[in-house]
């Protein structure tokens, strides 16, 4: 594909991720600020999954074209949360599908290589290995806990709605982390 292709896929994809963005933040404002289980909050709730989803769907291309890894594996990190925020709302049973197992599989290998990733660009002295050894832990502590919560099958009730309620604000920080934590290590490497 010629460089012009690329240039254009890219601002396209920025654009519908920008605004997958924006969609998802109005819509957690909403969500945080509305009754708990009200169809209000179930309604802002879906729509700030689609715009979280959009967000993943868009990042994950746009890091293979710009060959960055390390966004390549925040997007995988964030789709996560957002899928597994949504499998615990809807999920009363708490037995979880082939997909919940499938997509911890994946949080779980995204670990394994952001681990490795950190280590690496620890080793060629940029400060950004730090960023990526933060998300590592999370996403392993998340991970480890979805697993735990898959085989005891006993995330119901209260626990489910608290366990939802968390998802929602890792997304929010997530979405924020995206602003401070690079201008924390260009503080860093500066």
């Amino acid at each position: 594909m010629c460089h012009s292709h690329v240039g254009k896929m890219i601002e396209i994809l920025l654009l519908v991720h920008i605004t997958g963005g924006l969609v998802a933040l109005v819509c957690s404002l909403m969500a945080v600020s509305s009754k708990k289980g009200s169809n209000f909050h179930r309604k802002v709730g879906r729509i700030y999954a689609i715009g979280m989803a959009t967000i993943g769907v868009t990042a994950i291309p746009m890091a293979i074209i710009s060959e960055k890894m390390f966004l390549f594996l925040i997007a995988l990190f964030s789709s996560y949360l957002v899928f597994a925020g949504w499998r615990f709302a809807v999920n009363r049973s708490g037995r979880p599908s082939k997909l919940d197992w499938f997509a911890v599989s994946v949080m779980l290998l995204t670990v394994l290589i952001m681990s490795i990733g950190a280590y690496v660009i620890s080793t060629e002295g940029d400060a950004m290995w730090i960023t990526l050894a933060v998300f590592a832990t999370i996403a392993t502590g998340i991970g480890l806990a979805d697993v735990k919560s898959h085989i005891s099958r006993r995330t119901i009730g209260n626990k489910r709605i608290s366990r939802h309620h968390q998802y929602a604000g890792r997304h929010y920080c997530d979405l924020n982390g995206r602003t401070w934590l690079p201008m924390f290590q260009l503080t860093l490497s500066g």
